[in-house]
């Protein structure tokens, strides 16, 4: 995994987004949630699953803690304040096909 590098205004909020492929390996999952979770100007780090609808989210609180969220439901939207952004998961997976 290349070496995550500081943002020229340190003060920037930043929003990661990662499409996980079908049978990620642990390494994929924990080792760069560890490593995103570390970013002190990530705010949201989504994870969106290719074989299912679902995307996972982990949003910065003022504390420093995080808040985890698994959002499943075509119906639902994702609010991302940081970056103004709401996402609706019915178009997130709008062309999408899955196998039952």
């Amino acid at each position: 995994m290349p070496a995550i590098q500081p943002q020229d205004d340190p003060t920037a909020h930043m929003t990661v987004v990662e499409v996980f492929p079908p049978m990620p390996t642990i390494t994929d999952v924990c080792d760069k949630l560890d490593e995103y979770l570390q970013i002190p100007t990530l705010d949201t780090y989504l994870i969106v699953s290719q074989h299912r609808p679902q995307i996972q989210r982990y949003s910065r609180l003022d504390a420093g803690q995080w808040l985890y969220s698994n959002i499943t439901a075509l119906n639902e939207e994702i609010v991302i304040p940081a970056i103004g952004c709401t996402l609706a998961l019915a178009d997130v997976y709008r062309k999408a096909t899955f196998d039952d």
